[in-house]
């Protein structure tokens, strides 16, 4: 599926004013179009478009706390302490070892966040049910997808949270809206994305824009967790796996037979194939990465102020770019060590002594391979170490670095230009093997959908034996494994160790936490502003 980034969805936020009113002529009487309204603005692709851009844009919010949140709190990533950097009142310390409260910032973020976008679709679907647009089924049917997947965001986080917009668009302030059970959430996404799914395309009308095979993606998500997603966190399994075949979703079927149908949706689809070989993997992830093979849906970005991605600059030694990274995250050794050395996905690393070049159109290991050495800012040799040996006081260059999507040359200001994938075809391949795992047990063709991803990032092959997999339970943790290998730095780990039981043991600086933390805490401000919110389970 062809993409041109120049004339995607993004161009409309550059293009189009925040508020839709010109400058109005003296005679009332007369038609003109000197003032926009609903009636007279729909009318046009570009107008359509220019009308969809902040919901698009809203999107790129979720990079920052979503983001954070998913790979802080999960065995993939750390944010050590690094002198008087990155403590911020000891938070991102308290986000990995699980000790967060309603009143964490981060978490109030995360709900704001989705409910912009929520409230923007909202406003947006308000308008259609007045007016008449062009291709207004198609329309509907986008913005509909886009809220869904807002609350796909809350549903995974909160899971307890209101519903806004299924029966009204506006919310009375005397009488703010109580929280609907998360099985109430899971099942009002499923409706709206199964009622609207005929009206959407096969292929985006403009780069960026959503297909139905987004609507198939989400939902092969939802129907793997469902037995995570349609429970509250004091009815889960915190040690167990928490199956999808447990659970009926949308006319009797059972879940993890509806993730594998619509995992088929997409993998038959003729839109989308794997990367061939590894060179093409890596290339997923460059600055120019809008006709990536695999990407289903991705969060569009360019190298222009506020409109950028900024994994580089979260991960990067203050004197690898300019303007300088802010050298935060970093991948806990335990989890580097995991990676096969002769996994080409490895590359994204950095390890060791870093030099001044290249530093543009490259993945991870590829940059700061060759030139000058580099130097801390104390003059000390640049080395990355995997460990860290005080997370409270570490150095600048203790902790493997992760530089997945490559620094784009052409950044300003520290945004890169790279488009940041949520579904890639990779995942929906491992989804279907998981839940085939679930039905039936190990079997041939949940080893060869496992193959088919490790197949081209492995020279030699490196292929999964069934012989080697007794039983469910042995064959889930070897799909775990997969998926970290496959999508570490894509804000997947902390929902999978959630679904495999495994997100409240210790691991590197964290030890065993309490169950309650399977949901985030409806955020304090949110509770004083609304009477009739009730808190999770535990806190």
């Amino acid at each position: 599926m062809q993409r041109n980034k120049t004339a995607g969805i993004l161009l409309a936020v550059l293009l189009t004013p925040a508020v839709l009113i010109l400058s109005s002529c003296t005679d009332l009487t007369e038609e003109t179009f000197s003032v926009v309204t609903p009636e007279n603005f729909y009318k046009t692709e570009k107008e359509i478009t220019a009308a969809l851009a902040p919901i698009y844009a809203q999107l790129r919010a979720l990079e920052w706390n979503y983001w954070n949140l998913s790979q802080v709190s999960s065995d993939e990533t750390v944010v050590p302490t690094r002198g008087q950097d990155w403590f911020d009142g000891g938070r991102w310390l308290a986000i990995h070892r699980h000790q967060w409260d309603p009143s964490l910032v981060d978490i109030n973020g995360a709900w704001v966040d989705s409910y912009t976008g929520i409230a923007r679709a909202n406003g947006l679907l308000q308008t259609l049910a007045e007016i008449e647009a062009p291709n207004e089924a198609q329309l509907e049917a986008e913005v509909r997808l886009l809220r869904a997947f807002f609350y796909y965001t809350l549903l995974d986080f909160f899971g307890n949270v209101p519903i806004v917009g299924d029966d009204e668009f506006v919310v009375d302030p005397n009488n703010p809206p109580a929280n609907a059970s998360r099985a109430e959430v899971f099942n009002f996404i499923e409706r709206e994305l199964l009622e609207i799914y005929d009206n959407l395309p096969e292929q985006p009308p403009l780069t960026g824009r959503v297909t139905k095979w987004v609507a198939d993606a989400i939902l092969a998500s939802m129907y793997l967790n469902a037995g995570v997603f349609t429970r509250n966190s004091d009815q889960l399994n915190p040690t167990g796996y928490n199956s999808c075949a447990d659970v009926q979703v949308s006319g009797g079927q059972n879940a993890c037979q509806a993730a594998i149908q619509r995992a088929d949706n997409i993998i038959n689809s003729g839109y989308f194939r794997l990367a061939q070989d590894a060179s093409e993997w890596l290339a997923m992830f460059l600055p120019s990465n809008e006709n990536a093979p695999e990407v289903i849906f991705a969060i569009q970005h360019l190298p222009e102020n506020g409109l950028g991605m900024t994994f580089q600059m979260r991960t990067l030694h203050y004197n690898q770019l300019s303007p300088s990274p802010w050298n935060g995250h970093a991948i806990l050794a335990e989890t580097y060590n995991k990676f096969d050395q002769d996994d080409a996905r490895r590359t994204i690393f950095l390890v060791g002594q870093q030099y001044a070049e290249p530093r543009g159109n490259c993945v991870g290991s590829q940059c700061y391979s060759q030139g000058d050495p580099l130097t801390d800012r104390t003059g000390a040799p640049l080395v990355y170490t995997p460990e860290i040996q005080n997370v409270t006081n570490a150095n600048e260059r203790e902790g493997v670095r992760v530089l997945k999507y490559g620094p784009d040359p052409n950044n300003v200001n520290g945004n890169h230009g790279n488009d940041y994938a949520w579904f890639r075809l990779a995942e929906i391949y491992l989804i279907k093997a998981e839940a085939l795992n679930e039905l039936n047990g190990p079997s041939q063709q949940v080893i060869d959908l496992i193959n088919e991803v490790r197949a081209r990032v492995f020279d030699p092959p490196k292929p999964l034996n069934l012989a080697d997999y007794s039983s469910r339970e042995a064959l889930r943790q070897a799909i775990l494994d997969e998926r970290l290998f496959e999508l570490t730095w894509e804000a997947k780990r902390r929902q999978d160790l959630i679904r495999h039981g495994q997100f409240t043991r210790a691991w590197e600086f964290k030890d065993p936490s309490d169950p309650r933390v399977l949901l985030f805490p409806i955020p304090q401000a949110q509770l004083d502003a609304n009477p009739n919110l009730q808190q999770n389970p535990g806190y």
